[in-house]
């Protein structure tokens, strides 16, 4: 046999009355109910039990509290749940004013021979809890004289403010508790924890750690963390890093684009502007000249009014130059090259011969 939890059981019958006694007139009313009144389901909320899927039950004669003390006169559906599962429902819609009780008769089904259920009532469409139930296979609780009083609870006290933090759909009576959402960053391990949020806005940046300071060598700039004297040592010196520019800075780590003049050319224009004043003086025996000039010349053309002065010139691979035996092995004079020279004696302000 299969019956709906979702459906009211509405009996149209007038009850007979006519034992003086209370528990009576109870017995009476219920098997005018049980026995003569025809049954008029309507369907109501989607509560639904199979008792053939179940091998054990129980019987429970109730009534239902309200939030008064006193008792439902409308009708009103009681249903049983292991879990999501349906697995008991009536309706206490068979009201006796004499006792001022509204009477529902449950079957309660299980597979196990013990259990605790979940008892809830539905009310003007609001799914109201009303605390647990002990299964037990067999079991008859309650009677016409004493039945099992079911209290759902109506004053579900929480946040009714549905824009809140703290929001409770399933909130009747507000308790003033609703607490505003604050927008943030809520991860403890995040750079920009913020302590007053309570939301996550999914803003939250990791921590990392490195100089910040972009003066120095050490910078990153995705650091956001980290004690500074430390991880900031090296400060950046800008300069030239080419020690083959006049501008080459010893001191400097970081380069500047400032190398622009190497020394070689440097010196081919110093030259360029001095060399129609730049003179030398050499000692008698060994010493050393600098050809400064632009371009080469043959080295008997740039000494020829001082060839009888001279016994030796050397260049830096030992190639010479001997103008008493008319031998030339160095060739040219080149540029920014030194030689080595021996006289028979001392000439003071020398000029190249060309």
């Amino acid at each position: 046999m299969k019956s709906k939890c979702n459906r009211f059981l509405n009996y149209r019958c007038m009850p007979v009355f006519y034992l003086h006694a209370q528990t009576s007139q109870i017995v009476r009313f219920v098997y005018s109910v049980l026995f003569f009144c025809p049954f008029v389901l309507n369907a109501q909320i989607n509560w639904d039990v199979n008792a053939n899927q179940f091998e054990h039950s129980m019987t429970i004669t109730c009534v239902v509290e309200n939030d008064l003390g006193n008792y439902y006169q409308e009708s009103i559906s009681i249903g049983v749940f292991d879990g999501e599962t349906c697995v008991g429902v009536a309706v206490t819609d068979t009201y006796f004013p004499p006792s001022n009780v509204n009477l529902a008769f449950l079957v309660v089904y299980g597979n196990q021979s013990n259990a605790s259920y979940t008892l809830k009532v539905l009310v003007n469409e609001l799914v109201l809890d009303a605390g647990t139930l002990s299964f037990v296979s067999n079991g008859v609780l309650g009677t016409l004289d004493s039945p099992f009083v079911i209290s759902p609870v109506f004053s579900i006290l929480g946040c009714t403010d549905s824009t809140a933090l703290n929001y409770n759909p399933d909130a009747i009576e507000d308790t003033s508790s609703c607490i505003e959402i604050v927008l943030g960053c809520t991860d403890l391990a995040a750079y920009n924890f913020d302590s007053n949020a309570n939301s996550d806005d999914g803003s939250c940046i990791s921590i990392t750690i490195g100089c910040m300071n972009d003066a120095y060598l050490e910078y990153n700039p995705l650091a956001n963390a980290g004690n500074q004297d430390d991880l900031c040592t090296i400060e950046i010196v800008l300069g030239c890093l080419d020690d083959d520019y006049v501008s080459y800075n010893f001191l400097a780590n970081t380069d500047d684009q400032s190398c622009v003049l190497t020394w070689q050319d440097a010196y081919l224009t110093l030259l360029e502007s001095c060399e129609n004043t730049i003179s030398i003086s050499l000692p008698s025996g060994w010493s050393f000249f600098g050809y400064f000039l632009n371009e080469p010349i043959p080295i008997n053309e740039a000494t020829f009014c001082i060839t009888q002065e001279i016994i030796i010139i050397k260049n830096y691979n030992g190639s010479i130059y001997l103008p008493e035996y008319n031998f030339n092995g160095i060739g040219s004079l080149e540029p920014g090259l030194g030689y080595q020279i021996k006289l028979n004696m001392p000439i003071a302000g020398f000029h190249f011969c060309n």
